[in-house]
């Protein structure tokens, strides 16, 4: 089933393997012994591709599979259970099972099935399906990091895992005597002020509440923007380890084809979903012609790599459509009455969209197959992939998602102001700003520090200039770092 002949695996300049050969028969058990660095876990890793090998032949059931990517392997019939869990510890057991479950052309019912095996085998998890992995005792992660590989159906199982279980001390298991043998012992923006907002000499004798009033509006409005475009980001930082400082130009450029799209067809809804749909195929293809050759390298080869992008889009932006600002006009055009100023519906609409866009996100980033493996990948990229998750394709999904959601905000945004090729720089830095103030990766924090930026900035704007109080951010984000580096918005570890 399994035959290894004369593996070299090597850690950087490290000979860690010497031509090690094995052979796995079907229903065999087979144990690596031996003491501690020797090359057992290096073993099953360079089994199911985590580490390439030097030299040498991998061959499953015939079929040379040296080098190949983990969620092929794992698609195979080859399921990996590390010795340290690894299960992914937001993610709820339920959840965990699924990323393994939810595989192409397996059926409703085969699917129930496989839960229901899992559940009859370890009751424990059935009770607490819907409890966070990380908050299971060390004998019940085990029992889930055994539990999601089985939900792969695989027909061979390389594990350090089986000790802590008193099955065996295993390291190459098949599938069928791993079943048994766990089913028989159970271990117990713009964040400016808005131009209708500026104060004249009789606003300044109104009721201070009443522009404090006017003023959280703002706040709540331009904060709402301001998420969408750091939403984007964060995920991008979040599961591929990017800066990508490119980003605000990814928000202009999508605001500029949101013009050419009103211009072409006179309909703004038509421009809003041409955008996000052009920039999401433009995302995509930086992703994997630019960035997906340099995931795994040192940050500062991926942050050189965005501020070339960035510069080359702005340069382009300014080449096709010129140095004079484009303006898309709102698709409605009324105001209501706000205290002492006249506030356009326009606004509001911004607002509830934005909320709208990145509640949909939640959603399916929560409840969507795709988001599960999204978030899995985003703990850990190694065991989502040797759960059989495509990790590089789901490192260009969320690029291009990310790309479509700076769109969407540029072109909602696009009436408010006018689209120019330098716009995307201002928007880059208070991406950041929030990214940080609420907490490198994290998706809820950077939507409540994108609301808390946007409101310090507009409370401030009472009392100094609109290019003034954009200052108080930057204070916000040296406090953070001083006295939180890890995020206001970031729940405490227990």
């Amino acid at each position: 089933m399994l035959t290894l002949d004369g593996i070299h695996t090597y850690y950087a300049k490290s000979h860690i393997l010497h031509g090690v050969s094995l052979d796995v028969r079907a229903g065999e058990v087979v144990g690596l012994l031996g003491r501690n660095g020797v090359g057992k876990s290096t073993t099953l890793k360079t089994i199911m591709g985590i580490v390439r090998p030097a030299g040498g032949r991998i061959a499953f059931e015939g079929r040379d599979i040296a080098g190949q990517a983990p969620y092929r392997l794992a698609r195979l019939g080859i399921a990996y259970v590390p010795e340290d869990r690894r299960i992914f510890r937001l993610l709820s057991v339920l959840e965990n099972l699924r990323t393994g479950l939810d595989r192409p052309a397996v059926s409703g019912e085969r699917r129930q099935a496989l839960l229901d095996k899992v559940y009859a085998s370890f009751p424990i998890l059935a009770e607490r399906r819907h409890q966070a992995g990380g908050t299971l005792s060390g004998g019940e992660q085990q029992m889930l990091a055994i539990a999601r590989a089985m939900m792969l159906e695989p027909r061979i199982i390389p594990s350090r895992a089986c000790r802590s279980l008193s099955t065996s001390p295993t390291a190459c298991t098949s599938w069928k005597r791993v079943w048994s043998a766990t089913t028989r012992r159970r271990p117990i923006s713009a964040s400016t002020p808005l131009s209708s907002t500026s104060t004249s000499e009789s606003e300044r004798t109104m009721l201070p509440v009443d522009q404090i009033l006017v003023q959280i509006v703002n706040g709540l409005v331009n904060g709402m923007i301001l998420a969408l475009v750091a939403s984007g980001l964060t995920l991008i930082f979040g599961i591929m380890d990017i800066v990508n400082f490119a980003h605000g130009d990814l928000f202009m450029l999508g605001a500029y084809i949101g013009t050419t799209a009103f211009l072409t067809t006179g309909n703004f809804w038509v421009a809003l979903v041409a955008s996000v749909l052009a920039m999401a195929v433009i995302g995509a293809g930086l992703q994997v012609t630019a960035l997906r050759p340099l995931v795994g390298r040192d940050p500062l080869t991926t942050i050189l790599a965005t501020f070339g992008l960035s510069l080359v889009i702005q340069n382009y932006a300014l080449w096709q459509y010129g140095p004079v600002p484009r303006k898309i006009v709102e698709p409605i055009t009324g105001h209501f009455r706000l205290f002492y100023v006249e506030y356009p519906w326009y606004r509001l609409l911004i607002a509830v969209l934005s909320a709208a866009i990145i509640g949909g996100l939640y959603l399916f980033m929560k409840y969507g197959k795709h988001g599960i493996w999204i978030r899995a990948t985003t703990q850990d990229r190694v065991m989502a992939a040797a759960m059989g998750i495509p990790v590089p394709w789901v490192h260009t999904v969320v690029f291009a998602i990310g790309a479509g959601m700076a769109a969407a905000s540029g072109v909602l945004f696009g009436p408010t102001v006018g689209v120019n090729h330098a716009m995307g720089f201002d928007f880059t830095l208070r991406a950041f700003v929030v990214v940080v103030v609420g907490g490198m990766g994290n998706l809820g924090g950077s939507i409540l520090a994108s609301i808390f930026i946007s409101l310090l900035e507009s409370l401030a704007a009472i009392w100094v200039s609109p290019a003034q109080a954009v200052i108080v951010s930057f204070v916000a984000l040296i406090i953070t770092l001083l006295v939180r580096p890890t995020g206001l918005f970031v729940p405490t570890p227990k």
